[in-house]
C-alpha cells in the first residue's frame, strides 16, 4: 500500500496595499503655493530631500533635519510664526 502524505494548504494572503507616498509642503501664511517641499528619497527608504521651488533637490537627510532646514531657509526675511506644514499623501 502506498502512503498518502497530508499537505497543509494555507490560504494566500493578498498583496499588501502600498503605503501612500507622503510629502510635506511648507506654506507661508494662507498661500496655497508651497515655498519648499520635503520629499522621500527614491532610492533610500527613510531618507528625505528638500525640493526647492525651482525643482532642484538637496542632499538626503532624515525627516527631522530636512524639515528643520526647510524652516530655516524659508524663515529668512519672513515671520516664522506664519510658516505652516501641510502633509500631502499621493
Amino acid at each position: 500500500m502506498s502512503q498518502i502524505k497530508e499537505i497543509e494548504i494555507k490560504p494566500q494572503k493578498p498583496d499588501p496595499i502600498p503605503d501612500p507616498i507622503t510629502h510635506y509642503a511648507l506654506h507661508y501664511g494662507s498661500s496655497q503655493r508651497p515655498l519648499i517641499t520635503v520629499v522621500p528619497d527614491t532610492q533610500w527608504p527613510g531618507m528625505w530631500r528638500i525640493r526647492f521651488a525651482h525643482g532642484s533637490l538637496s542632499d538626503m537627510t532624515n525627516l527631522t533635519r530636512a524639515k528643520d532646514a526647510a524652516e530655516v531657509i524659508c524663515a529668512a526675511g519672513r515671520d516664522s510664526a506664519l510658516l505652516q506644514w501641510e502633509t500631502m499623501c499621493l
